[in-house]
């Protein structure tokens, strides 16, 4: 097993506490969803594998935690909500979950 697949593994393991409740259903789901590949296929060699590779991603982490917090702070963010707050609750909820109203 590389470094980066055993940082990742750690960082699975400790960071539940911190997370927030969507997060955890998340994660929940795609470990669920890679069990349930590597089950079905033996591919449980593959696990280590992707979680090697997948760290590239933990580089980006900060990048779009910076884009976010900048997003968040311009003024056509604020526009944008108080436009989806003064709609009406039924066709908020049309729009968001794809019912007609």
């Amino acid at each position: 097993m590389e470094a980066g697949a055993a940082l990742m593994g750690a960082y699975v393991v400790f960071s539940p506490a911190r997370l927030r409740r969507q997060t955890l259903i998340l994660c929940g789901a795609l470990a669920a969803a890679t069990l349930a590949v590597a089950f079905a296929y033996d591919g449980w060699r593959a696990i280590p594998a992707a979680a090697d590779g997948a760290t590239i991603f933990a580089a980006f982490f900060g990048t779009i935690m910076i884009l976010r917090a900048t997003a968040v702070r311009r003024p056509e963010t604020a526009t944008a909500r108080r436009g989806f707050t003064d709609l009406d609750p039924a066709v908020n909820r049309a729009v968001f979950w794809w019912r007609p109203i």
